[in-house]
Order: C-alpha cells, then sequence, then structure tokens
C-alpha cells in the first residue's frame, strides 16, 4: 500500500464583496479547477508522468470565501509540490515575502523571458529588460508553460479583478477546518494581481519575414477557404501554406486551372520565421501563383 501524505490548504478570500460568504459560482470553480491543475501539472513536471497527486474539496465553511483542500501526495521521497510552488514553509506572513514559484512570478511582474540556458542544474533565465535570476530547470519550465500560467491566473488574478475583492490567502487550516481561521503561508493582495495574470506571450518572439520566389508542386488544394492548402518544395518537403492570391483562387472556383501532379508553379512567398527559447516556427503566405509548367496526366485529387 502506497504512503500518502495529506497537506490540507485553505483558499481564503477577503474584500467586501464576500461579507455575505458568497462568490460567484464559475470564478470560484474557475479558482478551485485552477489550483488544482497547477498543482498536478507542476507535480508532472518536476517528478514525471507517472507520480500522482490528487486535490479534493473537504469543507465549505464561513468566513470571507474560503475554501478547504486536500493533497495528497504519493511517493514521498519525491519532490515536495507544494513547498516548491510555494504554498507551504513558514507560517509568517511578511509583505512582499514570499517562496518557490509565487515568489518568481510575483518578481516577473508579467515581463517576457527572452533566453534561458542551464549549467550544473542551474538555469538562468533572463528577462526582456535585462533582468536576470536563476531557478531550478523544472521550475523554469513551468515559469513558461501557458496551461501551468493560466492555472495559477484563475487563483490569483480574476478572482481579485473586482474592486471589493482585496486579497487571497493561502494557509493551513485549523483543527476545526473552518476556511476562515488559517494560519496563513502566503498573501496576495489586489495590488499585486497583475503579476499572476497570464501575458498574451510568455516569451520573446524574435520575428523576420521576406518575399522569396520558390517553384512548389501544390500537393492539397481547397476549393473555398485560404487555409487547407499545401505545398511541395524543391527540397521535396511538403508544408501547409496560406492561398491569399485572389486572382488564382477565382480561377480554382472555376476550374479554370487543370490541376496535375506534376505541374510545377512559380510562387511570391511572404516567408516569416519565428524564433523564441521555445523553438522556432516558420509561415508561407502566397502572395501571387506567377506561372506553372503542367503534364496533361495524373490529375490532383
Amino acid at each position: 500500500m502506497k504512503e500518502v501524505k495529506h497537506t490540507k490548504l485553505t483558499v481564503r478570500y477577503d474584500g467586501k464583496m464576500f461579507d455575505d460568504h458568497s462568490m460567484n459560482a464559475i470564478e470560484l470553480a474557475d479558482a478551485i479547477k485552477g489550483m488544482a491543475e497547477s498543482l498536478i501539472h507542476a507535480n508532472k513536471v518536476l517528478n514525471g508522468e507517472n507520480s500522482e497527486l490528487e486535490v479534493k474539496v473537504v469543507a465549505f465553511q464561513d468566513g470571507c470565501f474560503g475554501t478547504v483542500l486536500d493533497i495528497l501526495q504519493t511517493n514521498l521521497d519525491s519532490i515536495d509540490v507544494l513547498k516548491t510552488m510555494g504554498f507551504v514553509g513558514t507560517t509568517v506572513v511578511v509583505e512582499g515575502v514570499r517562496q518557490g514559484i509565487i515568489q518568481h512570478l510575483a518578481n516577473i511582474k508579467g515581463r517576457m523571458v527572452k533566453t534561458k540556458s542551464t549549467q550544473r542544474s542551474i538555469t538562468t533565465i533572463t528577462l526582456d529588460d535585462g533582468t536576470t535570476f536563476e531557478t531550478e530547470p523544472k521550475i523554469a519550465k513551468l515559469l513558461t508553460d501557458n496551461a501551468f500560467r493560466k492555472s495559477i491566473e484563475d487563483v490569483f488574478y480574476n478572482p481579485l479583478v473586482h474592486e471589493d475583492a482585496t486579497s487571497v490567502t493561502i494557509g493551513q487550516p485549523k483543527e476545526d477546518e473552518n476556511a476562515a481561521e488559517i494560519e496563513p503561508f502566503i498573501q496576495v493582495v489586489s495590488d499585486e494581481k497583475v503579476s499572476f495574470k497570464l501575458p498574451s506571450n510568455l516569451v520573446v518572439k524574435e520575428e523576420t519575414t521576406e518575399i522569396v520566389m520558390k517553384e512548389v508542386y501544390f500537393t492539397k488544394i481547397n476549393f473555398t477557404q485560404s487555409t487547407g492548402w499545401k505545398a511541395k518544395f524543391a527540397d521535396g518537403k511538403e508544408k501547409s501554406v496560406t492561398m491569399s492570391d485572389e486572382n488564382f483562387m477565382a480561377r480554382v472556383r472555376l476550374a479554370e486551372e487543370n490541376f496535375t501532379s506534376n505541374m510545377l508553379f512559380v510562387v511570391k512567398f511572404e516567408y516569416t520565421k519565428t524564433k523564441s527559447i521555445k523553438g522556432s516556427s516558420e509561415k508561407y503566405v502566397v502572395k501571387h501563383v506567377a506561372r506553372h509548367r503542367a503534364s496533361p496526366s495524373d490529375k490532383i485529387i
């Protein structure tokens, strides 16, 4: 039988809008879901896909608006997800002083990550304004993970956008599990919420665009839309392309182009390449189909 570590935490929202012990049902559901998903996601990154962590709702109680959660983590020798997140530790709340991933997010303040480099199990992160800091590689991965950051937003940002919502506190409930009576570990006040909002871009993207002429075979066509087209290039690779040549599209719709499998087109493309720490991508947009050479056999389906 596996050993299971139980840790009870309260997520509590304070402010005048919670005085009647009520909260918008969708925001509450999203907050609980965000808390659970952030912990489960972090556990998979920190301890591997086979690691187990479960989050249960224990009780709803009076007092501002709080929810008691029971976090069950197996494999007690694995990385402690709650400590890594910064959700447990010292029970003394000092304004502006936090731990773990929550501390990193508070320091980043929504800035984009420009570079990441790892040496000897330490990752150095450089932000878009040149600021640098060090952390563990797995934590660095979570900081630039969209799904993880969206879950954090649901807990620490969205519920605090209301004028009368003042703070969110995470702590350990007292023995009677009253959500209002807790020993706080961390607190985020309304003025700090923007640090936990998911930015439109988590990483800096370097984008270059140029006009190029290429000879291609159209291997897949769409008679009605600009998307869904594919072309085979001179290197033999088939790539998705976007068709923006309206005149060519009109000829396609009217079946004026007698497409064959060995029809070679000369095409003007707008080629865009995007690079970031997450990798690179490219996009081909057909600006003009100039001409083609065709054989009367082998029609494209």
